[in-house]
């Protein structure tokens, strides 16, 4: 062990042990993690969530803000919303007066979602937009008190959603 480091000509150790396969091998290891990095950065900039104004010009937008992991409640918040928009907002979302949009903001490009919208769980959110702008938005907190109660859920969601549309007509 003692004669495994030897001194170099500048006077900094060398590693005798490290063989120079070892070292490309290492290398070339770290360049190409470096590159799926940097692609999976690249990726993550492309998959950006549209901004709400993007999906309504001038109504309301329901947005279900999520991370990379999702428990089963989580996922059930998810669902539920959907489902209550699906099922009493039809026309509305043909109409291009409603938009439902699922973002994950452990995304890099969706994170600016977290500080704009005080994000700190999983959260649906109801915004109003008006020419392209969000003008108001409001925080459904009481879904996971409800989330045990899918019919209660979903009359809570479509109630506010209700409002949220009334006063944007």
């Amino acid at each position: 062990m003692a004669r495994m480091l030897l001194s170099c000509p500048v006077g900094r150790p060398r590693l005798r042990f490290l063989s120079r396969g070892f070292a490309a091998a290492l290398i070339l290891f770290v360049i190409a993690y470096a590159g799926v990095m940097v692609s999976r950065e690249l990726g993550h900039r492309r998959a950006r969530a549209p901004a709400p104004g993007q999906l309504v010009a001038n109504g309301v937008v329901a947005l279900y803000f999520h991370g990379h992991y999702r428990c089963d409640t989580c996922d059930r918040i998810e669902r539920f919303t959907r489902d209550a928009i699906d099922e009493n907002f039809a026309g509305e979302m043909g109409r291009r007066e409603l938009a439902w949009r699922s973002v994950n903001t452990d995304i890099l490009a969706n994170a600016h979602f977290t500080e704009e919208f005080h994000l700190v769980t999983r959260t649906v959110i109801i915004a109003k937009t008006q020419d392209g702008f969000i003008r108001e938005w409001k925080k459904l907190d009481r879904v996971w008190d409800l989330v045990g109660d899918e019919a209660a859920f979903k009359a809570y969601v479509a109630g506010e959603i209700s409002a949220y549309l009334g006063e944007a007509r």
